[in-house]
């Protein structure tokens, strides 16, 4: 699908689309703050360098990485970039040789008093079915630029009105996958009722054209709430959802009660616990993957998806400068124009801590179990890693890690063992 969003990406970084458009309006762009740039170089052995259940292959691969960390000076313009882009290659040709991208920029101009103009890009590396092992071979680039106006209003002391449009563009890197391109548009009118509590009302609505020759028309109405207290703080939505698509002739309509919740709470002052939720009537080719994290939607399915998420976590920072995290997740997944349903759950942590003034340690470890309909099969995925950094100089770094996969399911193709070893330099350039 030939589309603004793809000649942005093609021609000119979306950051400096944003930046010249902007200019030609007259308005100055903020000055930067310095860039973080941190180079890796990894070489990792597998010993089933593939995840195939018999018949395994050892292989080595050779990544190059950089990481990339950059925020604005605060101005009129502000803008963040965060990410990496990497290239791997395998010596015994496991896989074709790739590049990988895990990145996002957003940025925003006050182009009047009450006028904002927004522009973000997200490139992520997604797999498209969770059915099978999660390698090279299994994955895609999904890159979402989205760009858009909201204008705010203050009707008196209290009372706010919020109108926004944006433009989105979702482009898959394999050409078997479906891109798309939207439009949406909200309303949102809300009232302060005291210094801590605002609530208020919101219509949104949505136009999406896939390259299938797709269309999709999604609406809603939701109540809106924000609470603050001394250590605690709740967002959230809840409203009904309208979902209609159609393609040559044939028509699918779906509506429900949808909605999300996020409660943040201080428990100490090193210590976070975080608890969220939602409910959204969407499809493959919009950003809800990629905004709640631990979700893959299968990119071999229908269009017309009826997904629930739920996450609870702790951050806790301690005295010693060590930290952990702990994440609880929970997937549903209803292909709402089939009976395919994909359901997870998972736990994962992370224990990171200074050995001495030289070297760093860190555990990681997540397990989930995976439910398939209609075929009644049960996955479960288990990693496991332990690794050291060994600082010899100001900015370079030596790193080395063990690692364990393995995926036990009722469908005996897909099962495998993997044990690997990384041994690599980091560098940071700024």
């Amino acid at each position: 699908m030939a589309s603004v969003g793809q000649f942005c990406r093609a021609s000119i970084p979306g950051a400096f689309v944003f930046t010249a458009v902007l200019s030609s309006l007259g308005v100055s762009t903020a000055s930067a703050a310095p860039l973080g740039l941190v180079g890796q170089l990894t070489n990792r052995y597998s010993d089933n360098m593939t995840r195939v259940p018999s018949d395994e292959t050892s292989d080595v691969e050779t990544r190059i990485s950089l990481g990339i960390n950059h925020q604005s000076d605060p101005d009129v313009c502000n803008a963040r970039t965060v990410g990496e882009v990497a290239y791997s290659r395998w010596d015994k040709d496991s896989y074709d040789p790739e590049f990988t991208a895990d990145l996002d920029f957003a940025g925003d101009c006050q182009v009047t008093e009450r006028l904002i103009w927004q522009l973000s890009d997200s490139i992520r590396n997604v797999e498209q079915n969770s059915r099978f092992a999660n390698t090279p071979d299994n994955t895609t680039r999904k890159n979402i630029l989205r760009t858009g106006p909201i204008y705010s209003l203050r009707l008196s002391s209290a009372d706010r009105l919020e109108l926004s449009a944006q433009y989105e563009d979702t482009d898959y890197s394999e050409s078997t996958e479906i891109d798309s391109e939207r439009i949406n548009g909200s309303v949102w009118l809300s009232r302060d009722f005291s210094p801590t509590l605002n609530a208020g009302v919101r219509y949104f609505k949505e136009a999406a054209d896939l390259d299938t020759q797709e269309d999709i028309d999604r609406s809603s109405l939701n109540l809106t709430v924000e609470k603050s207290w001394n250590v605690s703080n709740l967002q959230g939505s809840i409203g009904y959802m309208e979902y209609e698509s159609r393609r040559f002739g044939t028509e699918f309509k779906n509506d429900g009660i949808v909605g999300d919740l996020r409660y943040e709470r201080e428990i100490s002052a090193s210590s976070l616990f975080y608890l969220s939720a939602s409910r959204e009537l969407t499809d493959q080719t919009s950003d809800y993957d990629v905004r709640i994290g631990d979700l893959v939607f299968n990119l071999r399915e229908t269009t017309g998806i009826d997904v629930v998420s739920f996450r609870a976590g702790l951050r806790n920072e301690y005295s010693t400068q060590s930290s952990l995290d702990i994440l609880f997740f929970y997937n549903q997944t209803d292909y709402s124009q089939t009976d395919s349903e994909e359901n997870s759950i998972g736990l994962r942590g992370t224990y990171r801590r200074p050995i001495s003034p030289r070297f760093d340690g860190f555990v990681d470890g997540s397990i989930e179990s995976l439910q398939y309909e209609p075929e009644s099969r049960d996955d479960l995925l288990f990693d496991a890693e332990v690794g050291l950094s060994y600082r010899m100089a100001r900015r370079l770094r030596v790193l080395g890690s063990y690692g364990f996969s393995k995926r036990t399911s009722d469908f005996d193709p897909v099962e495998y063992d993997e044990n690997w070893v990384e041994v690599g330099l980091s560098y940071e350039f700024r």
